[in-house]
């Protein structure tokens, strides 16, 4: 009888890269599925609180009623599974997994752990590591990966080669019996592969749209070009509207890709939010705190000049709103009395819950700020909602308009001025953007604006009749602006 297909099992810190790594890795393996952990955790997680009593009782109960069809489906013996997960040492999830493979299915179980991943949230993170490790068996055979600043199909090829090399020493007299189960790939699930604003890595090879949307963001030139412009005197300010990275994420996210900069030299729309509130708006306390919708990039920022908020990544918040809220709402039992300011960024997590404590805050008298307003979020080939999607519903609510502090607001032009003490004229604007970089260079009466054609906007956009955002120039790549003689700039 042929033995039956394999279990892959990939486990590591939430954000290094688990789903694109199984990706590649169905990619290269025929006959291929993948279960990932929030198919599992997300279902639970909508009728009981993580870390609730019944919380992990509920998600064991789920996990196996979803992993038993699986096993006993004779349909599905050749079926490779690929899991994902993020489990501690003593956790029971990886028991389950092992004993699809093992007890149940009579399967090769090829387990991948990880020791070092990255978190964008890096309170989550130490909280997670103080409280235990990724599990890992601990074996001789252990074959660690450190993908910090590796792709994920590099990842996924490295895993395949494992998982070929020991079904070769099984094929060749070794059997099942003799075995030991435990006997796995351990990789190091180490960092979050740039290219996008999400904190998952894309998987490119064969994905035209993917591969598209990753040079929109990194050009293979764009270190060099930087290190060209330093030599050549130019002081250089990176502009972000992401609003879920902090300076100092951008500072590692930069260093991991071989781009020399300084985090005083990266000014993003989370900062630019917390200059304001802290420097400009200076409300008098204590009706100064800040509710945030959004992510850690901005609690941190706001970390980083002292001002108190709350909301953000809360869990408590990323939960339905039950019949009670709305009575404690309105009551004022869920508010805060210390909030003046309601700040909206991009959230990748946005509740019903969230948004009417917002609204509430803000008919309270509360200011309303937004880090920025992109109505889309370019990622993965496609465009998804933008951090103006997340405030649309307070506008329509409440009827008010929130003061955007990043691109293209001058606010936002007028701080970076102040810190950087530039001559405006003598300063240009790069961007891939004309309604976010091209036009905050031109309202800014910056000297030139330049567009990169590697990103979200296209010449034929400003080189219409009607174009009403036009760069002074533009570049098929950044890197262009090494090759002299050949690189074509037009203006």
């Amino acid at each position: 009888m042929e033995k039956p297909a394999y279990v892959i099992c990939i486990n590591g810190w939430p954000g290094a890269g688990k789903l694109d790594i199984a990706r590649g890795l169905h990619q290269l393996t025929p006959d291929s599925r993948i279960l990932h952990n929030h198919e599992l955790i997300d279902p639970v997680e909508k009728h009981h609180a993580r870390g609730s009593a019944e919380y992990y009782t509920k998600r064991g109960e789920y996990r196996r009623e979803r992993l038993a069809p699986i096993a006993a489906d004779p349909k599905l013996r050749d079926t490779v599974w690929i899991f994902t997960d993020s489990q501690t040492e003593y956790n029971e999830c990886v028991a389950d997994y092992a004993a699809l493979a093992q007890g149940v299915r009579g399967r090769r179980f090829y387990r991948g752990g990880s020791s070092n991943g990255q978190l964008t949230d890096v309170q989550l993170l130490r909280d997670l590591r103080r409280s235990g490790s990724i599990w890992k068996f601990g074996n001789a055979d252990e074959f660690e990966i450190d993908v910090t600043s590796i792709e994920p199909r590099e990842a996924a090829e490295a895993i395949k080669s494992f998982v070929d090399k020991m079904e070769l020493e099984t094929e060749s007299g070794r059997s099942l019996g003799e075995r030991d189960f435990s006997t796995t790939a351990s990789m190091v699930l180490g960092g979050i592969f740039g290219g996008s604003s999400t904190t998952t890595p894309q998987y490119l090879t064969g994905d035209k749209a993917a591969i598209d949307a990753f040079i929109d963001q990194f050009d293979v030139g764009t270190a060099e070009t930087i290190d060209m412009l330093r030599r050549r005197g130019k002081q250089l300010v990176f502009v972000t509207n992401n609003s879920t990275k902090s300076r100092a994420d951008y500072k590692k996210k930069f260093d991991g890709m071989g781009i020399t900069a300084e985090e005083e030299e990266v000014f993003g729309s989370s900062y630019s939010a917390a200059i304001y509130i802290s420097r400009i708006l200076s409300l008098p306390p204590p009706k100064n705190k800040v509710y945030v919708l959004g992510e850690s990039g901005v609690e941190q920022e706001l970390q980083s000049e002292n001002i108190s908020y709350c909301g953000g990544t809360d869990p408590l918040l990323r939960r339905e709103m039950m019949p009670i809220d709305f009575e404690s709402v309105a009551s004022g039992e869920l508010l805060d009395d210390d909030v003046g300011i309601v700040l909206t960024g991009l959230d990748f997590h946005p509740s019903y819950l969230k948004i009417a404590l917002g609204m509430a805050y803000l008919r309270r008298g509360a200011k309303f700020l937004a880090t920025n307003t992109d109505s889309t979020l370019p990622s993965a080939g496609a465009l998804f909602p933008g951090a103006g999607a997340i405030s649309a519903p307070l506008v329509a609510a409440s009827g008010q308009t929130p003061l955007a502090l990043g691109k293209p607001s001058q606010a936002m032009m007028d701080a970076i001025e102040g810190k950087f003490k530039f001559d405006r004229k003598r300063a240009c604007m790069v961007g891939d953007r004309l309604n976010t970089d091209i036009q905050f260079g031109i309202e800014g009466g910056l000297g030139g604006t330049l567009c990169v054609l590697t990103g979200v906007s296209k010449k034929e956009e400003f080189l219409a009749k009607d174009a009403k955002v036009v760069p002074s120039a533009f570049v098929d790549t950044l890197s262009d602006l090494l090759c002299e003689g050949k690189a074509k700039v037009e203006a």
